[in-house]
């Protein structure tokens, strides 16, 4: 699944099966810098949870032996409520520093990661994108009715 977001979103991820390479970023809505949390590997079971502002915008590569996720959005994705979906690139730049933070963005359309640095380094920067032609979605609306925790065997 290429580099996306789910803005103003919960998600949990679960793999049923196989692996993954997972690639995720946050980002700050009020100074519009961006932080890298690199990549990590999950395996089935492994059960993944992301927040508004926590790891928010990532990209899955399947492993060697393929995998499928269950995703659970909520709220789902929502055009008119500020909630469409935003595909991204990376973009690298070499950067001179003085020891500092790497601060600000190229423009608004462009995100700076913000990392601890030392004379010279890589920027990363993410660049809204058009959905990648070989990436295709389907959505399925679901009207989930409450549960009766005693169909569940569950007491209350």
């Amino acid at each position: 699944i290429p580099l996306h977001n789910h803005p103003g979103m919960c998600v949990i991820s679960q793999v049923l099966y196989g692996s993954l390479c997972i690639r995720s970023f946050d980002l700050d809505t009020k100074t519009q810098k961006t932080r890298s949390h690199g990549e990590i590997t999950a395996a089935a079971p492994a059960t993944r949870v992301l927040f508004e502002n926590d790891k928010n915008i990532h990209e899955f590569v399947a492993g060697p032996q393929g995998c499928a996720i269950l995703d659970i959005l909520t709220p789902p994705y929502e055009e008119a409520e500020g909630r469409g979906c935003t595909y991204y690139e990376v973009e690298k730049k070499k950067v001179e520093t003085s020891g500092g933070d790497i601060t600000g963005a190229d423009s608004s359309s462009k995100m700076s990661v913000e990392k601890s640095v030392s004379d010279e380094v890589d920027q990363v920067m993410l660049k809204p994108i058009k959905c990648p032609s070989w990436f295709t979605t389907y959505r399925v609306s679901s009207k989930l009715e409450k549960v009766d925790r005693g169909s569940l065997g569950e007491t209350t």
